[in-house]
This record gives structure tokens, C-alpha cells and sequence, in this order.
């Protein structure tokens, strides 16, 4: 009879410190962003939000070996760390191939017949990563620099991600002008467009069981303030006034013009033909862009950002 008494003591003892420990772990959220969609921004702008800390909060970032921008922010509340943000180059999903670029605009699954491509619709890949996410309870991210190997960071299921996200079309043409291949617009979307597409639309539906906030970039161009609000709710401070979230928005702002390359809209740009354009416009449509990553009310044209 002590022994069971002392056994009992010793389980709740024991179920007292895991409720602590439990209590005591911070909400580790990653920052998520495809090139060219404004994750500079997005980065830029946590961290000012982040700045919001007063009395018993502080703040502080340090950059990681990961990647030369890799961010590391957290927040703690009196004793407690209570947030941390990270942000890494680029991530692996279990069972997908490398980058997930085997072939242009084609998205490879190993498992057969999970390979996505032009053909392929929002069932599709709502299938591939619902296949994917049953397979492990973690990704991993990878993020690489010239100078240092492969570090992999494990994401567990209590983790959240909080993603930028910009019309694909957009975002692929974008990275034509980045990588200076403007002369043939069209060539370069051509190759390009499908396997973003496929790539933003897959990882959106593998994170969408997890995802603390999405936001749309063109929302914060358009209407950042309540898109402000979310993020900084996200980090723990619910009321926020708009002066503060203003200060915020200025204080990011080279963030954003650092890598821009051209003011104006995709739709306008005398370079891309109408058929590449209605290409475009009839994948979005199949894999369903329009609901996965529509922007906010405030946004009333699609596409209608800088590049």
C-alpha cells in the first residue's frame, strides 16, 4: 500500500513537471516566404513588431550559421521566454526531391504516382500533400551558404509557420527580372511559372493543418495595418496601436525596395504576351490560387504589386 502511495506521489510529482515544462516552452513560430514574394519584408517587419516589447518584455535577434540572413528572434515575458522566430534558406518535406525541381514544370514525388505537373489540379496536389504529411510528423529545413555544409532544423508539430505569400504569377515574374532574363519574358516564365506554382500550392496545402497566419503580400502593400495587427497578435501583444504599427511599417521599409527591380504590375508589362498570360491565368484557376492564397478585401486587382 506505501509503495502504491509513494508510486502515485511520484506520478503526479512527475505530471506536474511535464504540465511546467510545457508551460514554460516557447512558441516557436518560422517565418515562411517563397523568393520573390517579399520575405525580406516580412522578416524585417517582425522584427519591428517585435520592438513592441515594453516593461518586463525584451527582445533580441541574432543571425545563425544557417544562412547569411538567417534570423533568430525572441521575446520574453518577465523570466520566460515565451516566442521564438526563426527563418532558414529553404525546407525539405519528407519524400519529395530535393528542391521538389526534377524536370521544368514538373513537381516529383517519390512515390509514384504522386508527381505533379502542368496537368495537375488542386486535388492533386491537396492529395500528394496529404500523402506527405502522413508520412512524418516533421520537415526539415536546409538552409546552405557557400562557406558552410547542410544544417538541417527538425520543425515538430507543435511549431507554427507563419507564411508570405504573393500571386504565383507575379512571383515568377519577378524572378525572370532577378536573374536578368527580361529579354524573353516569355521564355523565362514559361520554364519557370508551373513549378512555382506547383511548389507555393503544395507547400500551403502540407502546412495547412499548422499554419498560425497567412499573409498576402499584396495586403501589406495595399492595407498593412491589418496585417500588422495579426503578426503582432502572433507574437503576443493583441492591443497595438497605429501609430506604433506605422513606426513599424517605416521602420521596414528598405526592406522591401531592396530587391525590387521594377515598380508596376505583371499584367501591364509590354514583354509578356496574352497567351503566356492566359497560360498563366488557367493554372492558377486549376490549382485553385483564388481560395489557397487569396488576398484580402482591400486587395481588389490580382497582381497588381511591383516586381
Amino acid at each position: 500500500m506505501r509503495h502504491r502511495k509513494s508510486l502515485g506521489a511520484a506520478l503526479w510529482a512527475a505530471a506536474g513537471l511535464l504540465l511546467r515544462v510545457r508551460l514554460a516552452t516557447a512558441q516557436r513560430i518560422h517565418l515562411k516566404g517563397e523568393p520573390k514574394s517579399g520575405t525580406t519584408w516580412f522578416e524585417a517587419l517582425f522584427v519591428q513588431l517585435g520592438m513592441l516589447c515594453v516593461k518586463d518584455c525584451q527582445m533580441w535577434t541574432t543571425r545563425g550559421t544557417t544562412r547569411d540572413r538567417a534570423l533568430h528572434m525572441h521575446i520574453r515575458q518577465g523570466n520566460r521566454t515565451t516566442v521564438e522566430v526563426t527563418t532558414v534558406k529553404k525546407h525539405t518535406i519528407p519524400d519529395m526531391v530535393g528542391g521538389c525541381v526534377a524536370h521544368p514544370n514538373t513537381l516529383v514525388h517519390v512515390r509514384a504516382p504522386c508527381a505533379l505537373t502542368e496537368a495537375s489540379d488542386e486535388r492533386d496536389v491537396e492529395t500528394c500533400a496529404a500523402r506527405c504529411r502522413g508520412a512524418s510528423s516533421k520537415v526539415k529545413y536546409c538552409g546552405t551558404t557557400r562557406r558552410r555544409p547542410c544544417a538541417n532544423q527538425p520543425v515538430h508539430e507543435t511549431d507554427a509557420a507563419a507564411h508570405i505569400h504573393r500571386d504565383p504569377r507575379a512571383v515568377a515574374v519577378s524572378a525572370c527580372y532577378h536573374l536578368h532574363q527580361e529579354a524573353d519574358l516569355d521564355g523565362c516564365v514559361r520554364e519557370r511559372y508551373v513549378t512555382t506554382a506547383l511548389w507555393m500550392r503544395f507547400r500551403q496545402a502540407w502546412f495547412s493543418d499548422r499554419a498560425l497566419l497567412d499573409v498576402a503580400y499584396e495586403d501589406l502593400v495595399r492595407c498593412p495595418h491589418e496585417s500588422l495587427r495579426r503578426m503582432a497578435a502572433a507574437l503576443g501583444f493583441p492591443a497595438v496601436a497605429d501609430a506604433a504599427l506605422a513606426r513599424a511599417l517605416d521602420a521596414a521599409a528598405g526592406a522591401r525596395t531592396r530587391h525590387r527591380h521594377h515598380v508596376g504590375t505583371y499584367r501591364d508589362d509590354p514583354r509578356l504576351g496574352n497567351a503566356t498570360l492566359a497560360w498563366m491565368d488557367a493554372i492558377h484557376a486549376r490549382l485553385n490560387f483564388s481560395e489557397a492564397y487569396a488576398a484580402g478585401s482591400c486587395s481588389t486587382v490580382r497582381g497588381d504589386t511591383d516586381f
